[in-house]
């Protein structure tokens, strides 16, 4: 061919090497390819691309450690080089160095943060790690950006989460995930629905929903039912005390006394940031149900009163800020569900006994 008959003219002929190489990977005959390339890396050690290439070729032959230093050579050169990362992590996945992946996709992704792909090979790694939070952030991030993950392999991940770990100031606390439920990553069209019905007084910490409702990227979801953990802003810094806690306990049931009979009006701006601003919002104590060391869980209705052409109509949901007591932090698990009949009402109660009792049991098993 042209390509021999150029090495045999001049034998240092980087080029003819070059693509010679590429030509023999083309027909998938790797040995070949390698040698041409090896010949060309010989002549001209600093080239990039020809050390990227080669390492693309080990990988295909299924050489992973010579791939995997290959693709070390490139980072070598050119520390900044996005796709050497990323290729050195499938690699390190593939022989299931997880730990040495998700460092590699790390660095991919600080370099291009919007590189759709690097965060979908962490988010493989971090699944085959057992990190299925961090996984499904990853492939919702991806997909946010462009790349197609496929419905099926989100919803399996979805599947094996059990609970997420949040952290309030440095304070760890696991917050188990009930039974059909799924948490949703903090850049879904979800959580930013679930802000605004967040106080502005408290910071959202995990929005946890159906599990039908949680892959849906779409703007005009209803939150039919919802478990949100919120944590004050005044004092997620504070570490609180059993004595703290049961004067809290006593307090609140004395509020709840004093309003169960005269519903709260809520404040302008606690409602202003809503997509639909109701004409009046009306906070209603209904039940102090539940109670053990560890929380207290008051049960209250909301009633909204919307105009719509000149008519007015009501809607109803009702909620639970369950107030937890754990590590020495106070954080609410609100557990809410649209209202229609006195079996919404009994949901909630029974979703935030269980839920409070799992989380409490998980976090005495972590301690």
């Amino acid at each position: 061919s042209d390509y021999n008959k150029a090495i045999e003219l001049s034998p240092e002929n980087v080029t003819a090497y070059f693509n010679r190489g590429m030509t023999y990977w083309r027909q998938d005959n790797y040995e070949k390819a390698i040698s041409d390339f090896s010949k060309l890396l010989k002549i001209n050690p600093n080239d990039v691309r020809s050390w990227q290439i080669r390492g693309n070729i080990y990988k295909e032959a299924e050489d992973y450690d010579k791939a995997i230093s290959d693709y070390t050579k490139v980072i070598e050169l050119a520390p900044d080089f996005v796709g050497a990362y990323r290729e050195r992590g499938v690699l390190y996945g593939l022989k299931d160095q997880h730990e040495k992946a998700i460092s590699d996709l790390n660095k991919a992704i600080e370099i291009n943060p919007d590189d759709a792909e690097a965060y979908y090979i962490r988010g493989i790694a971090n699944r085959s790690n057992g990190n299925y939070k961090k996984a499904l952030d990853d492939f919702l991030k991806a997909q946010n950006l462009g790349y197609q993950v496929d419905p099926k392999f989100i919803k399996s991940t979805y599947g094996q989460q059990k609970s997420i770990d949040i952290f309030v100031d440095n304070t760890k606390i696991n917050i188990s995930i009930p039974s059909g439920f799924n948490s949703v990553d903090s850049s879904s069209e979800i959580w930013k629905i679930a802000e605004t019905i967040t106080s502005g007084e408290t910071e959202l910490l995990a929005v946890i929903v159906e599990k039908d409702i949680s892959v849906l990227s779409r703007t005009d979801i209803t939150l039919s039912k919802y478990l949100l953990v919120q944590v004050s802003k005044q004092i997620r810094d504070r570490i609180h005390s059993d004595d703290d806690f049961s004067e809290l306990k006593n307090g609140l049931k004395k509020i709840y006394t004093d309003k169960k009979d005269n519903p709260t009006k809520l404040k302008k701006q606690d409602i202003d940031n809503r997509k639909n601003v109701p004409l009046e919002e009306y906070s209603i104590p209904i039940d102090m149900f539940y109670e053990t060391n560890n929380s207290i869980s008051p049960l209250f209705m909301i009633k909204q009163v919307y105009e719509t052409d000149g008519k007015k109509e009501v809607y109803l949901t009702t909620f639970s800020p369950n107030i937890l007591y754990i590590k020495g932090k106070l954080i609410y698990l609100y557990v809410g569900s649209e209202y229609n009949s006195e079996v919404d009402s009994e949901w909630v109660k029974n979703i935030s006994k269980e839920w409070i009792t799992s989380v409490i049991k998980s976090n005495k098993q972590e301690q």
